[in-house]
């Protein structure tokens, strides 16, 4: 599993690729929130187009950022899960709490609407 974080219109954008899941998520997780630390984003957009597995582990990460951004007054848009990472997206009710975009310029429309890419 690989990550690259990148500022993108006050937003932290995650490029996610290969498996997420047990074996991974650590150091992914570590990477992420050092790039939030950093950047002071309120908005974390999870580019999950090149995620191709992702089990409970990957939930739990993905939910992690979610209370922590929340606790922040901020948001996470995932983008362009796979089908098969949509499929657990939804069985397990992510889907419902999160919003899913199908490119980053529609993540970054949904984070101008809201007015909360501003930096604390």
């Amino acid at each position: 599993m690989g990550v690259k974080c990148k500022l993108e219109k006050n937003c932290l954008v995650a490029f996610l690729e290969g498996d997420l899941d047990l074996h991974t998520v650590k150091g992914i997780r570590e990477q992420v929130d050092a790039a939030l630390e950093k950047s002071g984003a309120r908005t974390l957009l999870l580019d999950l187009s090149r995620v191709s597995f992702m089990d409970s582990s990957g939930l739990g990460f993905i939910l992690g950022r979610y209370r922590f951004l929340r606790e922040r007054k901020g948001r996470v848009i995932l983008v362009s899960p796979r089908a098969q990472v949509r499929r657990v997206l939804a069985l397990s009710g992510v889907e419902g709490i999160m919003e899913i975009c199908a490119s980053k310029e529609g993540a970054y429309q949904l984070g101008k609407e809201e007015g909360d890419n501003d930096h604390p």
